[in-house]
């Protein structure tokens, strides 16, 4: 079984972009798109599907999403 989402994002192997202020990973909108698709293929479970949404939830409030998109579609991060 492969490791946990967070694991694998600190080791670059989701191709991180680089690190926020803190050592925090920086995520693009790809890489969440991957993996809510590898989830719907059942490779990570739900303990590790909730610890990757609660921190995609603080990536998208601390600004550390790449192209994060507002209610409306429209771009707010670079």
């Amino acid at each position: 079984m492969p490791g946990s989402f967070l694991q694998e994002a600190a080791a670059g192997r989701h191709g991180q972009p680089g690190q926020a202020a803190g050592g925090k990973p920086i995520y693009t909108r790809a890489q969440i798109t991957q993996m809510a698709s590898l989830r719907r293929k059942g490779v990570y479970s739900d303990a590790e599907w909730a610890a990757w949404e609660a921190e995609l939830i603080a990536a998208g409030r601390e600004g550390r999403v790449i192209g994060a998109l507002d209610a409306d579609g429209l771009s707010i991060t670079r």
